[in-house]
């Protein structure tokens, strides 16, 4: 089933990726556990998704206070080469 990227508008499959299942809830992304990935049919490859937003955006969107609103996490980690950022609030 695809749905509306946010960020491009096209059609995407939605991935919930959870490292661990005792703590995921259906719908949160708290950059800890669970994380948001897309699949892109343009790209034909699994993505993080918001992507395309600038890096102060990602960090808007990763770190707020509502754990179930952190959808840029994934991006903002993939944005610094797959690597925790040094200012990264969730694992500490």
């Amino acid at each position: 089933m695809g749905t509306s990227n946010p960020t491009t508008g096209k059609s995407n499959l939605y991935i919930f990726f959870c490292l661990n299942y005792k703590k995921c809830t259906n719908g949160s992304f708290d950059g800890k556990d669970t994380f948001a990935f897309a699949y892109s049919s343009d790209k034909k490859m699994v993505v993080p998704i918001y992507t395309t937003l600038d890096e102060d955006t990602l960090k808007q969107s990763c770190y707020n206070n509502s754990a179930a609103s952190r959808h840029g996490c994934a991006a903002l980690i993939q944005a610094n080469g797959w690597k925790i950022p040094d200012d990264y609030p969730w694992i500490r």
